[in-house]
């Protein structure tokens, strides 16, 4: 579903937990693409995090990655974030992204998701 003013995890999160004072590094790939005639276009590809009880998910960084790929290109993105002044407590964390209304359907040819969390002290 589009959502272009919503983040959606993208593939499966980690559940950390963190005490305070804790920083986490998470670094996140996808292979995501398209076969569709027009290409496709996300409006934010990034890592959020959520409390594990659920809720809004939190782009931690303030910076933009639009993404544009054209017709039968399926290629690795790779996305980074450090995430430091969280309460204890415990989080799922992830990549996620932000899609333009529209587009959700043109990323149709997708693969794997992985993701890696360090909680540095």
């Amino acid at each position: 579903m589009d959502s272009p003013s919503a983040y959606v995890f993208l593939g499966p999160t980690v559940s950390v937990t963190v005490a305070a004072g804790n920083t986490i590094h998470v670094t996140s790939t996808a292979v995501l693409g398209t076969t569709n005639i027009t290409g496709a276009t996300m409006s934010r590809l990034s890592v959020c995090h959520q409390p594990a009880a659920g809720g809004v998910l939190i782009d931690n960084d303030a910076d933009w990655s639009v993404v544009r790929i054209p017709v039968n290109t399926s290629i690795p993105m790779a996305v980074s974030q450090r995430i430091s002044g969280l309460a204890a407590g415990t989080y799922n964390v992830g990549m996620c992204y932000r899609m333009a209304a529209g587009q959700s359907g043109n990323w149709n040819d997708n693969d794997w998701v992985t993701s890696k969390v360090l909680v540095l002290l």
